[in-house]
């Protein structure tokens, strides 16, 4: 069991997706119109893993490019001088450049709507939050974190906003909802931080202990929900279309 831990994870995110079908009517993205129950069945759910790559295979390559974007950085050094640099310029006042992070992210994805391509900051940023002695699940809630916030209050980002696409609404419809709702997540979000992620240099007496807490969770805990989600995405939407 502890040795297959992630594949456990994933199969009962899969399983739990496909129970739904049978129960939850399916519908096209921001439409309940005629919404039916198209059920999914045995074989359909072994070709899932398949079928996979042709709805996400973009956002699939936009992370390996964001990877190895990142990855050269680290290779000239200029990734280790910025964390440093970050890290040695916000001594005492950490915190306050969590804060900064997430009303950055939040704004930029509310207003602009590229949500997915802030993932090229991703890394650097939880690297520099994981340095100042926060863990490194502290840094993704501080960006991804955000950038959902950021979506859920979309303002300005008018077809480009997920959420706009996603419900049919213009970049003006409801524009005080949206404000509200991003007035709301944002400070949800950063009284989360606030409270509930402090700083572990009393909890991890080294750098390699941090390190193995972090890549194990990460594997363990992340990965299976992220590949979980979008397996069950894929299973959820195709029908409708293909009915």
């Amino acid at each position: 069991m502890k040795k297959h831990k992630l594949f456990i994870g994933l199969g009962i995110i899969i399983a739990l997706y496909v129970i739904l079908t049978w129960i939850l009517p399916g519908s096209a993205l921001g439409s309940t119109e005629g919404a039916e129950i198209y059920r999914v069945g045995l074989f359909d759910t072994i070709a899932v893993p398949f079928r996979t790559p042709n709805f996400f295979a973009n956002i699939m390559i936009f992370i390996l490019i964001a990877g190895g974007f990142n990855g050269i950085l680290k290779a000239t050094g200029v990734y280790d001088k910025t964390v440093d640099f970050f890290k040695n310029k916000c001594k005492g006042k950490e915190l306050w450049f969590i804060i900064v992070v997430v009303v950055v992210m939040a704004l930029l994805t509310s207003l602009s709507g590229i949500g997915l391509g802030l993932i090229f900051l991703f890394p650097i940023l939880i690297s520099i939050i994981a340095s100042m002695g926060y863990s490194k699940l502290t840094g993704l809630t501080a960006t991804f974190g955000a950038t959902i916030v950021g979506m859920f209050g979309t303002t300005l980002a008018g077809t480009m906003s997920l959420a706009n696409e996603t419900l049919g609404l213009g970049t003006f419809d409801e524009i005080l909802t949206k404000i509200i709702l991003f007035v709301l997540g944002l400070g949800l979000l950063i009284a989360f931080i606030i409270f509930f992620n402090k700083k572990e240099s009393n909890k991890v007496k080294s750098e390699e202990k941090e390190e193995k807490i972090a890549t194990k969770i990460s594997k363990k805990s992340v990965w299976p929900f992220i590949a979980g989600v979008e397996v069950g995405l894929t299973i959820w939407f195709p029908y409708r279309s293909r009915k």
